[in-house]
């Protein structure tokens, strides 16, 4: 699931899926340790830029948040690198895998020239963690 990246840069999350959501079973691939979000986001002018030498009218970080069941949980926060420029990629764990649905969003924090936070567009993705389908199945 690609999400459109507008000229304020919106975090754009990559997931293995085009139309649907991601699934996968629960006993191989990523569930069986850490799922991991990435996400890019483009500095290029005239975004907004990462903080740099300066502390205002700049992106500091995006806020990562999980949600499984109905409830959001936070799960991180990352940091902006002071020398990000152009498209950067970012990357987090975010948790063992669970059954059944989950969703992540990624959001962009910056400070406006008064040093109050201003949260940016929310992007995210659907993730599906399924049981595998028994094996070896056959009639006798």
């Amino acid at each position: 699931l690609m999400l459109a990246l507008l000229s304020i840069g919106i975090p754009t999350i990559r997931s293995s899926a085009a139309a649907a959501p991601s699934s996968v079973s629960a006993a191989g691939g990523p569930q069986a340790g850490q799922l991991t979000l990435s996400w890019d986001y483009d500095f290029t002018p005239p975004r907004i830029a990462a903080c740099g030498t300066t502390v205002n009218n700049c992106i500091y970080e995006f806020r990562v948040a999980r949600r499984a069941g109905g409830v959001e949980v936070a799960v991180s926060t990352v940091p902006v690198p002071t020398n990000a420029a152009g498209m950067a990629n970012f990357a987090v764990p975010v948790g063992a895998p669970v059954l059944g649905a989950l969703s992540f969003t990624v959001q962009a924090l910056a400070r406006d020239g008064a040093g109050l936070i201003v949260p940016g567009a929310v992007a995210s993705v659907d993730y599906v963690v399924r049981p595998d389908a028994p094996q070896n199945l056959r009639v006798q």
